[in-house]
């Protein structure tokens, strides 16, 4: 096998390919061979490289890209398709066999994921046609597999997201002065994250000229959409940004993260990861379940509902641009389906007027006894 690989490097080298980036596609397929037993072709391999090279000098992740088109030439490879030859009832076909796929007893890939792979390989012809490697896109005319909306994973309740962020709070308790700059840094941006409902993305390319303290006002610039629109920031989100940027800001900047003096952290490049890892350790330790940015956001729509705001101004809060994609909180989960039950289910309302006592309780018990 190792054989093979370094005959098919070879020949990509005397294609004038970088090797750099030759290295990079084949770590990708050296698993999919002995990992599925799939088989790339080198012209194939070639394509994906010089897409690879295009898509690293637009600084865009490609790994994930990597993998899915890995997903897709298997399938060729299994079903003797050639790049020039697909059809639309190709890319069906394909679409169906991600959605069938089962490992261990489930399906291998989400709704979400099939999605995903049939983007970056859509996303691929394009730039095949682009370069006039094939004469039209096959995935153009099909119509992606439709996503099931449902609730977010690990909403937490009020009290629980009270103990969260109190704990990121207590950033005095830590150890030693690193850990605590660390933990007050997202307690800050937590703060801000659940006041705007912003996205993280969002709140790591806010600036401190973004800012109005004293309207209480922050503005956001929408990374999905791409407008701005303006966030609020409640009393003590207010007073928790007042002391960190005139009090505590210089003294978190980081020589890995201060390339823009503008920016209210400082950088976005890697910071929402750290973010991430930081609050999901917190909420391991509280035993709150896995815990990212998003949830934040998530929990900010879904506490907002609870307590009886209407679904418009929560809408216009997230900045979401389709009322359905806020409609997903109107969802109640069971524990909230129970607790209505047991409120104003005719039995229970009959047993709470009756008022039963646990003395009659014991005498009915000890007829039985």
């Amino acid at each position: 096998y190792l054989l093979v690989l370094s005959r098919w490097f070879g020949w990509l080298k005397a294609q004038g390919i970088n090797e750099a980036i030759i290295d990079e596609a084949g770590q990708v397929f050296k698993k999919t061979k002995s990992n599925d037993g799939l088989s790339i072709k080198p012209e194939s391999l070639k394509l994906i490289a010089e897409y690879i090279d295009e898509i690293n000098a637009y600084k865009k992740k490609s790994a994930s890209i990597k993998y899915y088109l890995k997903q897709f030439f298997g399938y060729m490879g299994e079903n003797s398709l050639e790049l020039n030859k697909i059809r639309p009832v190709d890319v069906y076909n394909f679409q169906s066999s991600l959605m069938s796929e089962v490992k261990c007893g489930k399906s291998r890939f989400s709704t979400s994921s099939v999605r995903k792979v049939i983007n970056a390989a859509n996303n691929f012809f394009k730039y095949l046609k682009k370069k006039s490697i094939v004469y039209s896109n096959p995935f153009y005319a099909v119509r992606l597999v439709k996503q099931a909306k449902s609730l977010p994973r690990n909403i937490l309740k009020e009290n629980e997201m009270s103990m969260l962020l109190g704990e990121l709070s207590s950033f005095m308790k830590c150890s030693n002065l690193n850990e605590q700059k660390a933990l007050y840094k997202a307690h800050v941006i937590a703060e801000v994250l659940y006041s705007t409902g912003a996205r993280i993305g969002e709140a790591l390319r806010m600036k401190v000229s973004d800012i109005d303290l004293s309207r209480g006002v922050v503005k956001i610039k929408d990374t999905k959409a791409n407008y701005e629109r303006f966030g609020i920031l409640n009393e003590y989100a207010v007073n928790v940004l007042r002391i960190y940027i005139e009090n505590l800001r210089q003294d978190l900047k980081h020589e890995n993260n201060c390339n823009d003096n503008e920016l209210l952290f400082y950088s976005g490049v890697k910071l929402d990861s750290w973010f991430n890892k930081t609050v999901g350790k917190v909420s391991l330790k509280l035993a709150l379940g896995g815990f990212k940015s998003h949830n934040i956001r998530h929990a900010v729509g879904f506490h907002l509902l609870r307590s009886g705001c209407d679904i418009r101004f929560i809408q216009e809060i997230l900045g979401h641009k389709k009322l359905s994609s806020t409609q997903i909180y109107t969802k109640v989960d069971k524990e909230d389906l129970r607790g209505v039950l047991d409120k104003f289910h005719p039995r229970q309302v009959e047993a709470l007027n009756q008022g039963e006592s646990d003395e009659e309780l014991k005498n009915a018990l000890a007829l039985i006894s």
